[in-house]
């Protein structure tokens, strides 16, 4: 048995702990991108669109992924990449018709997706690390 102080004990259970962590980190941002991908395919598949020809709010959604290197958060948004991006509320929830007098029809597709999302992210986190994950 060598002798090591505890000084190199602890640099080495350090160590160890910063190569996990990196791991872990991966793990978690590729799930959240492969997720990600499925959102993005799954609202553009639930989205509305007026015409066969008009379909540039149907198909302008993109997935963004940003990391805060301050806070190390990962974030993963998807938005509509063109000036659609307004339709995105009146859509959702309704809005009143030009006559005043009646509201239209919602259609919500992003809640629906954004609740799939997180479940399927929570499930594949549950997977990955063994449902040892408190929520």
């Amino acid at each position: 048995m060598s002798n090591i102080s505890t000084y190199e004990l602890e640099d080495i259970i350090i160590e160890h702990f910063k190569i996990a962590e990196e791991e872990i980190k991966n793990k978690v941002r590729s799930a959240i991108m492969e997720v990600g991908d499925i959102a993005e395919k799954e609202v553009t598949r639930k989205s509305p669109s007026r015409s066969k020809t008009a379909k540039s709010y149907k198909y302008g959604w993109i997935t963004k992924a940003r990391f805060n290197k301050f806070t190390g958060e990962y974030r993963l948004r998807v938005t509509q990449d063109s000036e659609k991006y307004r339709l995105t509320h009146l859509l959702e929830f309704g809005h009143m018709k030009r006559n005043g007098k009646s509201r239209t029809k919602a259609i919500p597709h992003v809640r629906e997706t954004e609740r799939n999302a997180t479940k399927e992210l929570i499930k594949r986190l549950h997977e990955e690390f063994g449902g040892n994950i408190v929520w």
